[in-house]
């Protein structure tokens, strides 16, 4: 980027029809003529790589700007974004954005770009090798150049995508001109109308659009691989291969209009690489279903992991999603690109994840708990990041499936007032349906209307027609809409205790006291050990168990809420199903935020005999009370006896 000066010179030469000498622009800005010259190599060379107008020169005459308006004002919207207006939070993001570009930078350098003190520059230089290594990336000091980063390309081009969205300024944010903006002062001034026109290109050829997100980050991704490039930095070759067929024939049609755009031939390891950017970029949303049709064909087990993630989910919540072909889908298209990412260890933040873990415990607990599903199913270790993208699904899914809880209205003033109650009810409830309206005469009618329950603003006690009652006022407090809240709760329980009595659960026995740990204090990884140890020992589980234990926690946090942790291995190390349980009289650290009192080591077995299903919906069974009823889990922590331990939480799952 220009400095001040140089700026100012630039200013100079537009305001001038003719040329203008050296000494004539020094005499303006108060600078020597040797500095001028020196200014106006730089300023050159700016205009040259930014393709922004000509800097010409003639003997005798001095220098001349020819620059057309439209030009001028790409210039102006660069050079808006100086370092100048760079906020001191992210002057480490932006040493980072210049070590990226894979060439050397100097304490001089940055002082002047970030308009820092030597040590104001030296702080921002080292938040930022801090920041590189715990992205695996190296600060080198090279003797007489500077600063270099050392890191394979491919860990140089995810790191500065992740950068990208830290970095860039929320001026613009949302459209395509604030993209290109945010590109060109990244990149050094780089025009990525090119990667937005072909990307647009394609998605319309294909009918289909990515994620908003996901495509930024892909746009930025693309922009970088053809800035490196022009850098004469491509990659040498790509290690990921073997994308589906769908994912190679999008890409196809992307290369060929990127290298039209820029005039260009796309190397074939970059071809490869492009192509892992796109299988890793989420799809929003199909326009033309063939294509959503074709892309799962190409992908069928993705597809077949879905449904039976779907139909497992379903049962331990007790309600049935397997007729909602959104969550299907959103599953399908989200799981597709994410597995992607995982397989080369790009993980990405959820923002959201506290949240759905403070508002939804118990769906966040049952995706937790089939996500060992998944993860086995496609061999990548899903992270808690992961697992709450799946459970704003799955409580998009529920909130659909809610409107499936039916009740008929009763009501002795008239059809004025039930119609009114029913357009209260449905309009503050919109997940009910109501189904019927019938008057205290008639009983047979709401026995054999199918409804869940009853509601009525007439004391006509707690049953009527073989359903539950809910008395109301007729004009619908607060206070009834809660009372109806919790009857739709406890229809949904009554759901899955109906599942649950029409499976072989009984069979099983997941608790045991020989497997039951009560400690003062411990250690995570010394505690996991002694446990997985002891499984082991006992035949429960085959060497490797351990491993795959401790494999999962570094990937993601096992923590649920409450302080329980449900850490588990992979299933295929797993002969007999058995979960072990250690309760904490002080909690201990389990990752970098959350700690955990109560510990759930799940060894759960997927064979045909004894079926996962029972045994996830057993041990959700257990979760969910805890996680519902505090009164139960402290009662359960004061307990001091292993068989009386084991025995409650074996009841707990009947």
């Amino acid at each position: 980027m220009l400095t001040e000066r140089q700026q100012k010179i630039l200013k100079i030469l537009h305001g001038q029809e003719k040329y203008i000498t050296i000494r004539q622009i020094a005499e303006q800005i108060h600078f020597s003529p040797k500095t001028v010259r020196n200014d106006l190599l730089q300023v050159r060379t700016f205009l040259q790589q930014n393709q922004l107008g000509e800097l010409t020169a003639k003997p005798k005459k001095g220098f001349r700007l020819l620059m057309t308006a439209e030009e001028w004002d790409k210039l102006q919207s660069l050079l808006r974004f100086s370092a100048r207006d760079i906020p001191k939070e992210k002057r480490k993001y932006a040493v980072c954005a210049l070590l990226l570009q894979d060439r050397a930078v100097g304490m001089a350098e940055l002082e002047k770009k970030l308009y820092l003190s030597r040590s104001g520059a030296e702080k921002a230089l080292e938040e930022a090798r801090q920041w590189l290594e715990e992205r695996g990336i190296c600060l080198q000091k090279k003797r007489g150049r500077g600063f270099l980063t050392e890191c394979s390309e491919l860990v140089r081009r995810m790191t500065a995508a992740e950068l990208f969205v830290l970095y860039r300024s929320e001026s613009g944010i949302g459209t395509d001109q604030g993209f290109l903006t945010n590109v060109s002062r990244f990149l050094n001034g780089f025009d990525a109308s090119g990667v937005l026109s072909s990307t647009a290109n394609t998605e319309e050829e294909y009918g289909f659009h990515f994620a908003y997100n996901a495509r930024q980050t892909l746009l930025f991704l693309i922009s970088f691989a053809l800035f490196r490039c022009r850098a004469k930095a491509p990659l040498a070759e790509c290690p990921l291969k073997n994308r589906p067929a769908f994912s190679q024939r999008v890409t196809a049609a992307l290369v060929q209009q990127l290298e039209h755009s820029y005039s260009v031939r796309i190397p074939p390891a970059e071809r490869e690489y492009l192509l892992f950017c796109v299988s890793a970029c989420e799809i929003q949303e199909f326009e033309d279903t063939k294509a959503l049709q074709m892309c799962e064909q190409e992908e069928p087990q993705t597809l077949a992991t879905v449904q039976r993630f779907v139909r497992l989910t379903s049962d331990l919540l007790g309600l049935d999603l397997r007729a909602d072909s959104a969550l299907e889908k959103d599953l399908f298209l989200y799981l597709r690109s994410a597995v992607e990412k995982l397989r080369y260890g790009i993980y990405i933040p959820n923002p959201l994840l506290a949240q759905v873990k403070g508002e939804y415990p118990n769906v966040y607990a049952v995706v937790w708990t089939t996500s060992v599903l998944l993860g086995d199913s496609l061999q990548v270790e899903l992270t808690e990041n992961e697992v709450g993208y799946l459970t704003v699904y799955v409580v998009g899914a529920v909130e659909r499936a809610s409107a499936q809880v039916k009740i008929c209205i009763l009501c002795s003033y008239g059809v004025g007032v039930s119609q009114l109650l029913k357009q209260q009810i449905e309009r503050l409830l919109p997940n009910i349906s109501v189904i019927r309206i019938a008057t205290v005469q008639e009983p047979d009618c709401v026995r054999r209307s199918g409804c869940d329950f009853v509601i009525t603003a007439e004391n006509i006690g707690d049953t009527f027609g073989g359903k539950d009652v809910v008395v109301v006022d007729n004009f619908l407090i607060p206070y009834d809409i809660r009372k109806i809240q919790k009857k739709m709760f406890e229809v949904l329980q009554r759901k899955m205790e109906h599942i649950t009595k029409n499976t072989d659960l009984q069979q099983i026995r997941l608790f045991d006291s020989r497997f039951v740990y009560f400690c003062d204090h411990a250690e995570k990884t010394a505690l996991l050990q002694t446990m997985c140890g002891d499984l082991e020992e006992k035949g429960y589980v085959l060497p490797g168990f351990n491993e795959s234990v401790l494999q999962r926690e570094k990937a993601a946090s096992t923590q649920v809420g409450r302080r329980i942790a449900i850490p588990h291995g992979s299933t295929r190390y797993v002969v007999r199903p058995i979960i072990a349980v250690a309760v904490l009289k002080n909690s201990i650290p389990w990752d970098r935020q959350d700690t955990a009192d109560f510990v759930f080591l799940l060894a759960i077995q997927p064979d045909s005999l004894l079926h996962m299903k029972p045994q996830m919906m057993k041990f959700y069974k257990v979760l969910s009370a805890l996680i519902d009823d505090e009164k139960t889990l402290n009662e359960v922590k004061k307990m001091t006896d292993r068989q009386e331990f084991a025995d409650y939480m074996n009841h707990l799952t009947q």
